[in-house]
Parts: C-alpha cells; sequence; structure tokens
C-alpha cells in the first residue's frame, strides 16, 4: 500500500494524495463501508457550489462512486448541465479527524435499478428493508461518479478522541 500514497503538506497538514485508480485502497473503502454520511458538491448555473449531504456507495467492480438521488433535484440539474463534482466525508464512527476528498465526473446517469439501490442504502444507513420515503411521483436516479482525483487524511489526534 505504501507506493500508492504520496503527502501533500496543505497548511501544515499531511494529506495523502492518492491515485484515482486506489479508490478501492483499503483506507478508502473503509470510508464507504461504514455509515458515513459524504457531502457532494455540484456547479450551479450561476458558478456558484451547492452541496448537499447525502448516503453513499461504491462500485467495487468499477471502481466509481455511486450516489442515488431523484429526477429534478438540483445536484442532478447541476450535473446534468456540468458533471464535475467535489465529495468530502469524515470518519464519522473512529476518527472524525480522518477524511476523504474525491474530485470527479459524473459519467453516467441511470434510473435502472434505483428503486432497489435505495432500499440498499436505507438498509445501510436506516437499518431498514425499504427505503421510507419511496413515492409514485418521484423517479429514482443513480449517478455514477468516475474520481479523478482523491486526497485522504489518515486517523490523526487519536489521543484527544476518547472512547464511550
Amino acid at each position: 500500500m505504501q507506493e500508492i500514497y504520496a503527502e501533500v503538506t496543505y497548511r501544515g497538514s499531511a494529506l495523502t494524495k492518492v491515485n484515482s485508480q486506489d479508490i478501492l485502497s483499503e483506507p478508502i473503502l473503509k470510508f464507504f463501508r461504514d455509515r458515513n454520511f459524504a457531502f457532494i458538491s455540484t456547479i450551479n448555473k450561476d458558478g456558484s457550489p451547492q452541496v448537499t449531504p447525502t448516503w453513499i456507495d461504491i462500485d467495487e467492480e468499477h471502481g466509481l462512486v455511486i450516489i442515488n438521488t431523484a429526477i429534478g433535484r438540483l445536484k442532478q440539474k447541476n450535473v446534468s448541465r456540468d458533471p464535475r463534482v467535489s465529495i468530502s466525508m469524515i470518519d464519522g464512527r473512529d476518527n472524525p479527524y480522518s477524511m476523504v476528498t474525491i474530485k470527479g465526473k459524473v459519467v453516467e446517469q441511470s434510473r435502472s435499478g434505483a428503486n432497489e439501490h435505495i432500499d440498499k442504502l436505507a438498509r445501510k444507513y436506516l437499518n431498514t428493508d425499504k427505503y421510507p420515503a419511496h413515492s409514485p411521483t418521484v423517479t429514482r436516479m443513480i449517478l455514477k461518479i468516475k474520481p479523478e482525483k482523491i486526497l485522504y487524511l489518515p486517523p490523526r489526534y487519536t489521543e484527544y478522541l476518547k472512547k464511550d
């Protein structure tokens, strides 16, 4: 694993730059496997950023980040116009000072399997088999994001974190 990481110093903090193809490395996969919320940033029509907290998934076979949304939501409209996104996650379970940031592009939007996928995310995030907000008036959409740049901040400040 050592060879895939290169340290980057940013304002006194040591970030670790990870090659985009290494999104499947164990430290990065941990963010997706745990119940961490992600914050996805898209670009509004006027060029300003739009940030949304969201559930997140990964397609390990293809190395793509997966976001489930609905047709007509602002993030879906934004990525239809400009596919560039940035995603940020912290390790909410073990060390909130550990984080990963992913910059990439939405390479596909698909309705196929989107309802089943939101149920899968509901199992992960809500511990229920069915997404409770299913609606016949909402069409679910899967956004598939190809990572282009990944920054990873390993766990730190562990001596200050209290374990309950």
